[in-house]
């Protein structure tokens, strides 16, 4: 036990040295999109509200996924440094504690250590450690694995003390996030399929996912209360039994998703892992494993089924069947070498190979969070340098502001708040242009939208005068001309031509290199605010 508990603590502090080296550049990404939403003051009394009302969003009830950003803001306030380490945090967690699960079922270290440190660093992982608001599926996952591992370990030893905290972890689970009611089937196929290993009876089995199931359902009947009948088993009011074929088709996002190249070992990896497995004749305990661990990604998804497309964060748990199969894969190698040549060269090297190709990935990644920040950030601290005094007598017009950077949200979710949170009593209308736009509302919105135009373009926020702003959309016809040629507009809608204005000391408004390069180009032009 105690070797155990040492190798745990090594573990923990080697994968959190790991992440903290991968996603050193998302640490000080700024909040984007859900994130704003835990940007303002919060009470005592304000939390003890989360247990008795819906978050608000598609009814779903969260509470301790609130109490979790209601810590935050106050130890961290708007600094988000604190509010990523909480994330990292959770995250080696989650990796240990799977560390501690893949060696309850085998015995051996190697291999779980190996499912850890990938599980740590795998690229498929990035939003939940990179993006504050999907902290939601890493908190649930950590109690639920919990609850899994101490669930595990009362069957094993018998002690009531661990069914009782086994029990009280999954409520703060199920408190979390929906998919944690997948929990009791889960644990009845674990113990089903080693239950000789674990020397457990037909009917004590029974009883124990008895025991939790029922607990599942208690829970859901308090929420429905909670809820006054309003909320479904998931967030958007869907079946929450309906689309688990659907799911089906979620498992190929996992090795098809954004990354070809990984997605071709992992493929390679499984028949390997098979090959090997039958080999050292342990395929049916691996295959067993497997199995679960594959069911668990199918149910796991069971909340988000009815949305159409895939968002990284929902696939938190979805990933670990692969890790695991990696891992065997690998440790398969490790034996065969060590049976065969003494020395496991070959395997340890195409260890490090997948660690430096993981790492790589979410490196990366982590800088397109980091760049994703800082536009979240920068865009409303223009607007702040715009209009110092909170704007008044007008409504505002944004066109251009990026829902995303690349893998990284930006703002699909809560820029009008990020916008007049600068402000005591911010009441002005915001709109986004493009949405205008694509539903043809603008003609009946017209009236409506006496206000300020603003166009981000590059790395800067420009504001256009109505009439530009209509020409800019063919809402309106212009002929650009010597006369009406808006030089200063210009040179910041193309900051390439202003920097060759700079450095050359031109003196001309720029009408030269649009008259002469610019149109054939494609450049924006644009006439001045009264032409």
């Amino acid at each position: 036990m105690k070797l155990l508990v040492k190798n745990y603590s090594l573990v923990f502090f080697s994968c959190f040295f790991l992440l903290i080296c991968t996603y050193l550049f998302a640490l000080d990404a700024w909040f984007v999109l859900d994130d704003y939403n835990w940007l303002h003051p919060f009470s005592l009394k304000d939390m003890l509200t989360y247990f008795s009302q819906s978050w608000g969003h598609g009814s779903a009830y969260r509470p301790m996924m609130r109490i979790s950003f209601f810590i935050d803001y106050q130890l961290f306030g708007e600094n988000p440094l604190g509010w990523h380490l909480h994330s990292y945090i959770l995250h080696t967690l989650n990796a240990s504690i799977l560390f501690l699960i893949v060696f309850f079922f085998n015995k051996k270290y190697t291999p779980a250590v190996i499912t850890a440190l990938l599980f740590t660093i795998a690229p498929w992982g990035h939003d939940n450690i990179a993006w504050i608001s999907a902290r939601t599926y890493s908190l649930a996952s950590l109690f639920y694995l919990i609850a899994l591992y101490t669930a595990l370990l009362h069957v094993s030893t018998q002690r009531l003390s661990l069914l009782f905290f086994s029990s009280i972890t999954l409520l703060i689970a199920l408190m979390t996030y929906e998919s944690s009611v997948s929990f009791a089937p889960i644990l009845g196929l674990f113990l089903f399929f080693f239950r000789k290993p674990l020397d457990l009876s037909i009917k004590r089995l029974f009883y124990i996912v008895l025991h939790f199931g029922l607990l599942t359902l208690l829970f859901l009947i308090v929420r429905y209360f909670i809820l006054q009948g309003n909320g479904s088993l998931n967030a958007n009011h869907a079946n929450y039994f309906q689309g688990l074929l659907i799911n089906f088709d979620i498992l190929k996002h996992i090795i098809f998703y954004d990354y070809p190249f990984i997605s071709i070992f992992v493929l390679s990896a499984f028949v390997l892992f098979m090959g090997l497995q039958w080999y050292q004749k342990t395929l049916k305990n691996t295959l067993c494993v497997g199995v679960l661990l594959a069911a668990l990604t199918l149910v796991s998804y069971l909340p988000f089924s009815q949305i159409g497309g895939v968002a990284y964060r929902f696939l938190y748990l979805t990933q670990i069947p692969y890790i695991y199969a990696i891992s065997a894969v690998i440790y398969g190698l490790i034996q065969f070498e060590q049976q065969f040549f003494k020395r496991a060269i070959f395997s340890n090297i195409l260890l490090l190979i997948i660690l430096t190709g993981f790492a790589a990935a979410s490196v990366e990644i982590s800088k397109e969070w980091q760049v994703a920040g800082r536009l979240s950030k920068s865009i409303p601290e223009q607007f702040k340098q715009q209009y110092p005094s909170e704007p008044k007598g007008f409504n505002l017009v944004f066109q251009n502001i990026p829902d995303a950077y690349k893998r990284a949200g930006v703002f699909l979710t809560y820029f009008e708040y990020a916008i007049g949170r600068q402000y005591p009593s911010f009441t002005q209308k915001i709109f986004r242009a493009e949405r205008l736009l694509q539903t043809n509302n603008f003609a009946t919105k017209r009236p409506d939208l006496p206000g300020k135009y603003f166009l981000f373009q590059g790395d800067k926020l420009i504001e256009l005068s109505q009439v530009q702003w209509e020409v800019f959309n063919g809402l309106r016809q212009y002929t650009i001309t010597e006369a009406n040629f808006d030089g200063d507009l210009y040179l910041k809608l193309n900051p390439d031509v202003a920097e060759h204005y700079a450095r050359f000391k031109l003196s001309d408004n720029g009408w030269v290199h649009w008259s002469a390069h610019g149109k054939q180009e494609g450049r924006i032009a644009l006439p001045r605010a009264t032409p």
